[in-house]
């Protein structure tokens, strides 16, 4: 029996084609990792929104499906916070670049 929380092996092929790494690297994995994810969260999602809660008399589970996925969605990072992160990667191009965008 097959883990109903692991993408089936399709799914795994379409991305694995999809991937803009086709050598097998840490890279290409973390692309693996992220699409499962993000599988994953679509799979509660659906399953949440289809379940409906008859104690509150409306459809709970649509709400709670909603707000699952704004959680568990990837926020862009802040100009502040894309600074920081060029600043330790020492990418000092890239951090005067984002610095020009700072208002005064």
């Amino acid at each position: 029996m097959t883990n109903p929380n692991t993408p089936p092996p399709e799914l795994r092929c379409q991305w694995q084609s999809e991937s803009p790494f086709k050598v097998i690297s840490v890279e290409r994995e973390d692309y693996m990792i992220d699409r499962a994810s993000q599988w994953q969260l679509e799979a509660c999602c659906e399953w949440l929104a289809n379940a409906r809660n008859h104690d509150f008399g409306y459809d709970y589970g649509k709400i709670l499906s909603d707000r699952l996925r704004a959680a568990m969605s990837p926020k862009p990072l802040s100009l502040k916070e894309k600074l920081s992160k060029a600043i330790i990667e020492g990418d000092e191009k890239r951090a005067l670049k984002l610095l020009e965008e700072l208002d005064d």
